[in-house]
């Protein structure tokens, strides 16, 4: 069962003036998802979630469309509300920058009682960054919401990883490994998801 609440269109990060169409980009590109985390986000709730997607074959300048799909397990506490979604990060980042990259999120407000699924979905842009391993862009989302009884903060981690024609799954990640640096300092302790 889907459930929604309120419907609503959120903007998330938007770096240039404008609305996608005003950016004159092609249709979204809907990418695949390719991974899920199960992971206890706040006491007593346990959640799955599609926590990876991949956009193969993506234009070097283009957009893409994800649709989330989270599942409440049946012996979970309580329900839960996801309050927004936002781009929080992107690599590669040559000469310690990333490109511009545009992320809105649809579907939130969203409620999820124990045993329910529901979706939302982020549309967005984001130039490729040419590397050895050819032409990508890996963009690091988070999911912020709470717990409708406790106001329990929860984060979900999600990564889209887009690449040109011919470039692979794998590489452009963190030096070091791990999260990004805002993850320890963010007023939301991070909880879920791999970073990539």
């Amino acid at each position: 069962m889907l459930r929604t609440a309120l419907g609503a269109t959120v903007p998330v990060v938007a770096a240039l003036m404008g609305s996608l169409a005003g950016l004159g980009l092609a249709p979204a590109q809907t990418c695949t998802p390719t991974g899920q985390q199960t992971e206890m986000v706040i006491p007593g709730v346990i959640l799955t979630w599609d926590s990876a997607f991949h956009c193969a074959d993506a234009p070097d300048a283009g957009s893409y469309a994800i649709t989330v799909t989270i599942t409440n397990a049946p012996h979970s506490d309580e329900a839960v509300r996801i309050d927004e979604v936002r781009l929080s990060w992107t690599t590669p980042r040559p000469r310690g920058r990333g490109p511009v990259a545009t992320a809105v999120a649809s579907g939130v407000p969203l409620v999820i009682a124990p045993s329910e699924q529901g979706t939302f979905s982020v549309q967005g842009s984001s130039p490729l960054v040419g590397t050895d391993e050819g032409a990508k862009a890996n963009l690091h989302l988070r999911a912020t919401g709470q717990g409708m009884r406790s106001a329990e903060p929860l984060v979900l981690g999600i990564n889209v990883q887009l690449r040109g024609a011919g470039a692979g799954a794998e590489g452009g990640g963190f030096a070091g490994g791990g999260p990004p640096p805002w993850a320890a300092v963010r007023d939301l302790p991070f909880r879920g998801g791999t970073f990539r």
